[in-house]
């Protein structure tokens, strides 16, 4: 797991920032004479929220789906860059499915400005069949498929 200390301060408190992103091929290097730390790419996240340009969380977007339903399960996948919800629920009708894709976009504007700006892929919100089973479980336990 990434976590980066600030080394500039010459006394304490230390400035620490917990990524929670799991990093491949952590390295160290010289350039220009300094050791730098280095690594190959993010392989994925840890912990209930996901990074789509910005960091949005489970809670975001379950908050924003019970906005227009009260029966929802949600999943939420995330595979080649894109951002997937599915939603099984017996009160959503095809019309409210547009409504939450916009709202969970613009729950963190600059997710909503990158999208809008094509920097991201739009969120994908799909309802799900009545006989798909999903796991159950609090939103800080469902399972995130990478």
């Amino acid at each position: 797991m990434l976590v980066l200390t600030s080394t500039v301060r010459s006394m304490f408190p230390a400035l620490r920032y917990v990524t929670y992103d799991v990093v491949r091929d952590l390295q160290t290097i010289e350039v220009n004479g300094e050791l730098k730390q280095i690594f190959t790419c993010i392989s994925k996240r840890i912990g209930p929220e996901l990074k789509h340009g910005e960091k949005i969380s489970l809670y975001d977007i379950e908050d924003v789906i019970y906005q227009f339903v009260d029966d929802a399960e949600t999943r939420v996948k995330v595979q080649n860059n894109r951002l997937s919800i599915h939603i099984k629920s017996d009160s959503l009708d095809d019309t409210a499915i547009p409504l939450i894709q916009q709202s969970i976009e613009d729950k963190i504007p600059e997710i909503g400005m990158m999208i809008r700006n094509r920097i991201l892929h739009s969120i994908e919100v799909h309802a799900v069949k009545d006989n798909v089973s999903f796991e159950r479980g609090k939103v800080k336990t469902k399972k995130i498929y990478y």
